[in-house]
């Protein structure tokens, strides 16, 4: 009797860290979703009008911040496993957060700098499915 509720204890133990390990990782998920939805916005932000320097360097600052969140977090979630299977794109999405931010504190014009906006939303979007579907 005593080792029945020793053993019912200990799977009890086990089932709730297993749930909390699976709340934290869905927390996490549901994080980096969000990190994605801001980027996203960002991007979408970024066909505002910009009516000064300051304007340029905030949104390049915050583009920059919010791109490497969604890595970060990422990392968190998935480890290593989520730089392999999203290398291709982690890749892309430097160079062209690196290139939109370069662009953005040169002054160069819109049409510039929409193909690589266009690459990272396509990624963003490819990337949020992945994740729903993993």
């Amino acid at each position: 009797m005593k080792k029945m509720m020793i053993m019912t204890l200990i799977f009890s133990v086990v089932i709730l860290g297993v749930a909390f390990a699976s709340a934290s990782a869905n927390e996490d998920v549901s994080k980096l979703l969000r990190s994605f939805e801001k980027l996203f916005n960002n991007l979408k932000n970024f066909e505002r009008e910009l009516k000064s320097e300051a304007d340029v360097k905030s949104l390049a600052k915050e583009f920059e911040e919010t791109y490497r969140l969604v890595i970060d977090t990422g990392d968190k979630v998935y480890g290593s496993s989520y730089r392999i299977m999203f290398s291709k794109e982690i890749k892309q999405m430097e160079k062209d957060a690196k290139s939109i931010r370069f662009k953005l504190l040169q002054g160069e014009s819109k049409q510039e700098i929409s193909s690589a906006i266009v690459r990272i939303r396509e990624t963003v979007v490819y990337s949020i499915n992945c994740l729903m579907n993993c």
